[in-house]
């Protein structure tokens, strides 16, 4: 994981290794440019995978001797790509990427529903820039500017992005890979705390939680 505490790809490769939970991860992204030929990589810890874009079928594929991931060549189509993992010829677990259209809003989530009213709690709330659809968009790098209501503060922000110098504390971080974090910690009263979150030109999100 990043020091936002985003997963990283490489989480889902330990988890396909580690785990017996059925699970599939298909990256990178789905945002290029037509004529590209794009590598896919799936980790899995099924018996087989098999790949599709927009429903068409590009093959599926099982583990060589000593293979820890399987992979695809595509050729680059605006869409969705999807990966179903299969166990003894049954789908047990699926996962899909989309190609996101231009910036349109930030959409907040928040960890927990309420954090103790101490002084010391905190809560993470994610900021991920969205297109119209409601699809992350993989590129955006914009700007994001936190407040707060209630009795809670912003006492950091993050993104992940290990080259990124700027102020953890701070009450605004530019998204990497689309995302973005403030961590609220209580201020010692009890109530609802309400966090926004704004970028210039797209929609701003809100979320909700409590101090108790």
């Amino acid at each position: 994981m990043d020091t936002a505490g985003f997963p990283k790809d490489i989480y889902y490769f330990y988890q396909s290794h580690w785990t017996t939970t059925p699970m599939v991860h298909v990256l990178p992204h789905w945002n290029w440019s037509a004529g590209t030929t794009v590598t896919v990589f799936v980790y899995t810890n099924c018996d087989s995978a098999e790949l599709f874009l927009n429903g068409v079928s590009q093959g599926s594929k099982t583990f060589a001797a000593g293979a820890v991931h399987l992979e695809w060549n595509v050729p680059w189509a605006t869409g969705t790509l999807r990966v179903e993992g299969k166990r003894g010829g049954t789908v047990v677990a699926s996962e899909e990427v989309k190609t996101a259209g231009a910036a349109a809003k930030v959409a907040l989530s928040v960890d927990r529903s309420a954090i103790s009213a101490d002084g010391r709690d905190l809560a993470f709330v994610a900021a991920d820039i969205q297109d119209a659809t409601g699809v992350l968009v993989p590129t955006a790098a914009n700007a994001v500017s936190f407040s707060l209501t209630g009795p809670g503060e912003i006492v950091g922000v993050d993104n992940g992005n290990a080259i990124d110098t700027s102020l953890y504390k701070s009450t605004s971080k530019n998204a990497f890979s689309g995302k973005a974090l403030a961590i609220v910690r209580s201020t010692g009263a009890t109530g609802p705390i309400v966090v926004t979150a704004s970028s210039s030109g797209l929609a701003s999100g809100s979320v909700s939680l409590s101090a108790q």
